[in-house]
């Protein structure tokens, strides 16, 4: 007890010790990170977009929501960027959603087919971490 009160003084103040070895946000986040893969109208062989949501592990330090970062942003930007589809694409801190619609979802097949695959890849390999679901958008 001795030791915990030299490290956090209770009148408030931060000893240098406490300074030099959490002076960095350790808060932990929510350990799961949301995976939706959309396929059109019911199609499973035609994935048509996809929803990720929520952090793993500790902000910032976590290899499996870089894992699952990495892949969404290559597919969003492969698909907006490379291939010139005009999705409906929205991103904020630990969201992301990319939905292709109508004629170009043959167009983003391929790149959305492989994160698919990586996302399940990642799922079986981290079960606690990432959660899969499949839902349907309706053009």
């Amino acid at each position: 007890l001795q030791a915990q009160e030299e490290l956090f003084p209770q009148d408030g103040s931060q000893t240098a010790l406490h300074q030099a070895r959490y002076h960095r946000d350790y808060r932990v986040i929510p350990a799961v990170v949301t995976v939706e893969l959309y396929s059109a109208d019911g199609e499973h062989d035609a994935p048509a977009g996809f929803r990720v949501s929520g952090h793993t592990g500790v902000r910032g330090e976590s290899v499996v929501c870089a894992a699952v970062s990495s892949a969404c942003y290559m597919a969003a930007n492969t698909i907006t960027e490379i291939v010139g589809v005009a999705a409906d694409v929205s991103v904020s801190d630990g969201y992301m959603s990319v939905i292709v619609s109508g004629d170009d979802i043959p167009k983003a097949y391929a790149i959305l087919a492989g994160l698919r695959l990586h996302m399940e890849q990642l799922a079986q390999q981290y079960p606690n971490q990432v959660k899969l679901k499949f839902s349907e958008v309706h053009q």
